[in-house]
């Protein structure tokens, strides 16, 4: 016997902003979405657990997208996607009976699949645990929320340095890396071949028209929209694209996107634009991003994070996505220092409190 942890389970941390979650199921198509809950049987020893998956489309098929599974802080098991999947519980907790689990959507092969409509859509229907009593304990949520947009390099496209597909993994890319270092829950929207003005793999549209869906609305199905309310801060991470986008277009596309953040956020959300890390290859486009973001409604709103000499195109193998050596070493500590002091900017001065020993004892002051 056994017990089956639903997908709508209080107990499941989900990412913000990348799930479409049910009881049926908890459905994502970007890479970085991920999910984290705690297993636990306190009258027996948990010894297997099992994901249970809902093949869709090209899910199952040659080229499946990825899942990257740890379980107790162990190392990522990278597993493609499919019916059932059977994640190693590592020796040092074999005879536990609480098990942590992490599941992150690590690659969705995204230049060979519809995912924009769907067809290869990651939908877990249950985490199955070979005990007849597993329930989930509360696994504590980091306490900001963060938003990423982005394009093939936000996505986690060749990290691996092996080319598209083979080479993709989100779990070393900057996007995903930053979470821990800001102590923040953050969501991944990220779609290969985007840009403001420049339509992604697979007809995902342009930037200003997909923000605000989880995929391809339909007249028979709007699908899911994507609400921007309740998150600390909100990055934008696209203009490498947009090489061949023209001036007037990007302008319009860009103020699009900015207005929709600074129209849907909250008052208190730091919005901020990403520098293109190859801006010196494409200086146009970060002249007219800047330009873009001049013309939307608040400029003000709308910062900039200057990403100017933090990376070059000998750090990736094929000069475009960077290694997860890079992402790793210094575009996600780069961007997770300057988001920490966007945020302390926006919550203004503090008064600082520490201990001190006095004649009476401990003090604070």
């Amino acid at each position: 016997m056994s017990t089956t942890i639903t997908p709508t389970d209080a107990n499941i941390v989900y990412s913000p902003g990348n799930w479409s979650v049910t009881s049926a199921r908890a459905k994502t198509v970007n890479p970085g979405a991920y999910l984290r809950t705690l297993v636990a049987d306190a009258d027996e020893t948990i010894t297997a657990i099992t994901l249970h998956l809902a093949l869709t489309g090209t899910s199952n098929d040659t080229d499946p997208a990825t899942l990257a599974v740890r379980i107790d802080g162990s190392d990522w098991q990278r597993l493609p996607v499919a019916a059932t999947l059977t994640p190693t519980i590592p020796t040092y907790a074999a005879a536990w009976n609480r098990h942590l689990i992490e599941i992150v959507m690590d690659a969705h092969q995204s230049d060979k699949h519809g995912i924009w409509t769907c067809d290869d859509a990651v939908q877990i229907t249950g985490i199955e645990v070979n005990t007849t009593g597993a329930i989930t304990y509360p696994v504590q949520a980091r306490p900001l929320r963060g938003l990423v947009f982005g394009d093939s390099i936000v996505a986690g496209v060749n990290t691996l340095g092996l080319g598209d597909g083979p080479g993709d993994s989100n779990i070393l890319d900057w996007s995903y890396l930053i979470g821990p270092m800001l102590d923040a829950e953050v969501g991944v929207v990220a779609w290969g071949g985007q840009g403001y003005g420049k339509q992604g793999t697979y007809a995902v549209p342009v930037l200003p028209d997909s923000m605000t869906s989880l995929w391809s609305p339909t007249a028979t199905d709007p699908g899911p929209t994507r609400d921007l309310t309740g998150y600390d801060f909100v990055l934008v991470a696209e203009g490498t694209n947009d090489g061949a986008t023209d001036e007037a277009t990007m302008l319009t596309n860009v103020a699009a996107v900015f207005d929709t953040l600074i129209s849907q956020c909250d008052p208190t959300t730091v919005i901020a634009a990403v520098r293109p890390f190859n801006g010196s290859g494409i200086p146009t486009t970060v002249s007219n991003l800047q330009a873009g973001i001049a013309a939307c409604s608040e400029p003000a709103r709308v910062q900039w994070i200057d990403t100017t000499g933090w990376w070059d195109t000998s750090q990736a193998a094929d000069g475009l996505h960077p290694y997860g050596y890079a992402h790793a070493a210094q575009l996600a500590p780069h961007l997770a220092a300057q988001v920490a002091g966007l945020l302390a900017a926006a919550a203004g001065p503090t008064e600082g409190t520490r201990w001190v020993m006095t004649s009476t004892g401990w003090v604070t002051v």
